[in-house]
């Protein structure tokens, strides 16, 4: 049963990669300027592009049956944690320079598309994982009682 549920969707992305698909678009289709873009260029670009959106255009966390899921895009980059490896929660501030997206830590990971804040999981391992949330103190409740 899920006790959590967020959906961010990475306004960034979507906002920097769509324009560029269609300029690409009609670049190529109406062969636009003294050098418009080739065949191999167009797929190439078109291709790259989409597939970067579909990965990453939003990030989806899911508490649930003692497992804590974080998604990116369509599913293909995914995390899933299991409640019984948790050593501790806590809500932290994300530093803005973090970014969005999967980066890696010293120490872990950060998975983050829009929010400032964040909650920290740290595993029995050691090992630290930031998920950026615009509800910090509902996802750390909902993982507590999973």
């Amino acid at each position: 049963m899920k006790t959590y549920f967020e959906n961010q969707k990475f306004w960034l992305l979507i906002i920097l990669t769509l324009p560029v698909i269609l300029f690409a678009f009609l670049d190529y289709g109406l062969q636009w300027g003294i050098s418009p873009m080739g065949k191999v260029a167009f797929v190439f670009t078109v291709s790259l592009l989409f597939l970067v959106y579909l990965l990453l255009y939003r990030m989806q966390i899911d508490v649930m049956d003692q497992k804590v899921k974080i998604s990116f895009g369509v599913g293909l980059l995914s995390k899933e944690i299991d409640v019984s490896q948790i050593r501790s929660i806590r809500i932290v501030k994300g530093k803005w320079y973090y970014g969005s997206g999967i980066h890696l830590l010293s120490n872990g990971v950060i998975y983050n598309v829009n929010a400032n804040d964040a909650v920290e999981i740290m595993l029995k391992s050691g090992y630290r994982i930031h998920i950026g949330t615009y509800n910090p103190y509902a996802l750390k409740k909902a993982i507590e009682e999973a």
